[in-house]
């Protein structure tokens, strides 16, 4: 139930993909309504317990989608969609601004592989973030069978033609990263449940017109080991040409875990899934690998970069056309005992400020988020850090909108929202479980959801809802 009336900006914008945009930034620069003055006033809007199991995708949204009238004879209405998905394959479009399901769709799901003790128990549905495509109303999304549909976003409907089948090994094959789209083909990574063989790592390419697989890229090569995943939360993100695509990839469960293009950062066509160029900077053997999607973006005067988290806690900067020569920088953001380090860090283009969600402290930054600036010598400087956080942990991917920094700290079972200048704690709110997947700001709302199935929309008291341009300063916890 809605605590209060939002006024929301006038111009309301889409959240159509994970991460905002192609080159997976995190970044949201259309939100006025929320900043650094008046976040600490944030309220729970509603809260939905839209799905009976862990979520693990970041929601994405539709704002003024016209849904036809139940019995097909009265006037259609406008409602703002977001979209959810759960471990059970439930799939929903939510009434964005009251919480009320518009409509759902129970796709399959099937429980994790006996091999694996941390999967066996689990249950594997509706894991990656869907995306949205308003030039044919459709929302895309894969289930745990390795299924990808295609809804109408409107209505749920089915498009005739859909779904398309993946894998002929949907037991120990699953589908965890975001799909990413680009005209009329997605491209879409998998891996494992969590590790369980047999599994072939791989990014294929659909054509959404004729609901075909049309490329291939196979992390470990045909006929190579098993293994070999593609894992970030952000998928494949794309160069600002719309020519190039970025993956990070896991490891391959031979003798040699580098083997092909495992542990590898890898930059390939997007016309056909050839490899341009490719980096192993000498990760540890085992299962040391890049739980995270490559974030692109270019500072004025600097070359086009990228940054990626490696499970051994090092965060790499790479120049984007040239991988092949290694890493720029690294930095030992996380001591990597645990293997938590699997985020995809946030990139704010109006300060040139790069984001990191730390799970586990270094020996020289803590447990918390962390904010490093691109300088004119085209490398990363700390810029401030803040410790936060219960202990080792998976920690949400952080989201930035209006200079507010918005992440959920695991098994803490709090979000934060902190100053994107300063790091300083403008707000909290402690949620009844943990929540891994990153948060969505959107047109005035707070998005978060939790892995005991509900999502969390936070706003403004309608006293406070108006304009915020982000540049004063407040604190409050609630």
């Amino acid at each position: 139930m809605a605590v209060s009336a939002l006024v929301l900006a006038a111009c309301q914008i889409d959240v159509p993909t994970v991460g905002y945009d192609l080159q997976r930034t995190g970044f949201d620069p259309f939100e006025t309504t929320i900043g650094v003055s008046n976040v600490s006033q944030l309220q729970v809007a509603w809260s939905t317990p839209v799905a009976p199991n862990n979520i693990d995708m970041q929601p994405t949204v539709a704002p003024d989608v016209s849904i036809p009238s139940p019995t097909g004879s009265g006037p259609s209405t406008t409602v703002n969609l977001v979209f959810v998905g759960d471990e059970t394959g439930l799939f929903e479009a939510v009434n964005a601004d009251t919480g009320a399901v518009v409509w759902q769709q129970q796709l399959d799901s099937h429980p994790g592989g006996a091999a694996n003790p941390n999967c066996s128990t689990g249950q594997f549905g509706v894991s990656s973030t869907p995306v949205i495509d308003r030039t044919t109303n459709r929302v895309y999304v894969v289930d745990g069978d390795d299924e990808l549909h295609a809804f109408d976003l409107a209505t749920g409907d089915e498009v005739p033609g859909w779904p398309l089948n993946l894998s002929a090994n949907t037991a120990t094959e699953h589908v965890w990263s975001g799909l990413t789209e680009l005209g009329s083909t997605l491209y879409v990574g998998i891996a494992s449940n969590c590790d369980d063989p047999p599994y072939q790592g791989r990014l294929v390419a659909v054509d959404t017109t004729t609901v075909s697989v049309t490329h291939t890229f196979l992390v470990d090569g045909a006929g190579g080991p098993s293994g070999g995943g593609i894992w970030g939360w952000g998928g494949a993100s794309v160069n600002a040409a719309g020519t190039d695509l970025y993956v990070g990839t896991g490891n391959a469960l031979g003798a040699n875990s580098a083997a092909g293009y495992a542990d590898h950062v890898v930059e390939l066509s997007a016309s056909d899934l050839s490899v341009i160029g490719a980096n192993d900077p000498n990760i540890p053997q085992g299962d040391e690998d890049f739980g995270s999607t490559p974030v692109l973006f270019q500072r004025s005067g600097c070359p086009a970069q990228l940054a990626v988290e490696n499970k051994d806690g090092q965060l790499f900067l790479y120049d984007q056309g040239n991988l092949g020569a290694g890493p720029v920088q690294s930095l030992q953001v996380a001591n990597g005992a645990n293997g938590d380090f699997i985020g995809d860090p946030a990139w704010d283009q109006t300060t040139d400020t790069l984001y990191v969600a730390n799970p586990d402290s270094s020996a020289t930054y803590p447990e918390g988020m962390e904010a490093f600036t691109l300088g004119a010598t085209c490398q990363l400087s700390p810029a401030w850090a803040t410790a936060l956080g219960t202990g080792p942990s998976v920690v949400s991917p952080p989201t930035v909108a209006n200079g507010v920094v918005y992440f959920a700290n695991g098994y803490g079972d709090t979000v934060y929202a902190l100053d994107a200048a300063t790091g300083a704690v403008l707000w909290s709110h402690t949620l009844p479980y943990y929540t891994f997947a990153p948060p969505t700001v959107a047109n005035g709302y707070l998005y978060v959801p939790c892995d005991n199935g509900d999502l969390y929309a936070f706003s403004l008291p309608a006293s406070a809802s108006g304009s915020s341009s982000g540049t004063s300063s407040s604190s409050g916890t609630s």
